[in-house]
């Protein structure tokens, strides 16, 4: 520990970049898992027997369950502490703060944090959705995943639009 002048102590910088590195892996690691877990997912635009086929299994319907109850919300907590250990490592090395940086970094961070525990939300959602008693609502489900599909399209680039001529 290196005592400050304000009378604190804080981590020595090779714990500092310590923690930051461990930030990152978990947040990684837990990615990862969510994406191996979830690799069997049906897309946005399945159709109906692919989407009854997938949340019908209580396996999958589980992996889906523990995704977005466990594995991203943590994945997002270790990304949040990333950002923040990044930041602290960029206020302590330079000489003054760039505001307008540190403001966008936030919010980037912010922005995608707030996407992953959108997408655990839909996830659980959707397998509680199938998890009730009650035969599987299939227009219910495709409501909860529409803004999931109309955001990827949004952001999909197909030939007439993305055309360089």
């Amino acid at each position: 520990m290196v005592h400050s002048p304000d009378g604190g102590t804080s981590a020595a910088p090779g714990v500092r970049g310590s923690r930051i590195a461990l930030a990152g892996l978990l947040f990684s690691a837990l990615f990862l898992l969510a994406w191996y877990l979830l690799r069997g997912a049906p897309p946005f635009d399945a159709s109906d027997d692919e989407l009854i086929a997938y949340y019908g299994d209580s396996a999958q319907r589980t992996e889906s369950m523990i995704v977005g109850l466990y594995v991203i919300p943590l994945a997002g907590i270790a990304f949040i502490w990333f950002m923040a250990a990044l930041r602290d490592r960029y206020v302590r090395t330079a000489t003054s703060e760039h505001t307008i940086l540190s403001t966008a970094h936030v919010v980037a961070g912010a922005l995608v944090v707030v996407s992953l525990f959108t997408l655990a939300a839909v996830q659980l959602a959707v397998a509680r959705l199938a998890d009730a008693p009650s035969a599987f609502d299939i227009d219910g489900a495709r409501s909860l995943l529409s803004p999931a599909r109309r955001h990827r399209t949004s952001w999909r680039c197909d030939p007439p639009r993305c055309s360089s001529a």
